[in-house]
């Protein structure tokens, strides 16, 4: 029976590659690494969070990206309605 296992990398029908504003292969760097520098603040500050407070702040910057969990969305969009009006 052939191995249908893809590879990183190999098409995928979950990603459009032609509609990626940057390189998968950055971006999953990125979404590898990203979670490290949470963890090692949360420890620098002695740990003052639970550990499940942690793990949702991570779930929701990564479901939702960090543009929208710093509300940048607002600002551009507040920014360009003052710039054309």
């Amino acid at each position: 029976m052939p191995n249908k296992t893809k590879r990183f990398g190999e098409q995928s029908p979950l990603i459009n590659e032609e509609k990626l504003l940057v390189s998968k292969y950055y971006l999953a760097a990125y979404v590898a690494s990203a979670p490290n520098g949470v963890i090692q603040r949360w420890l620098e500050t002695r740990r003052k969070k639970f550990p499940q407070e942690i793990a949702r702040l991570l779930a929701n910057i990564t479901v939702n990206g960090s543009f929208n969990a710093f509300e940048l969305r607002i600002f551009f969009l507040l920014y360009f309605l003052n710039f054309y009006f």
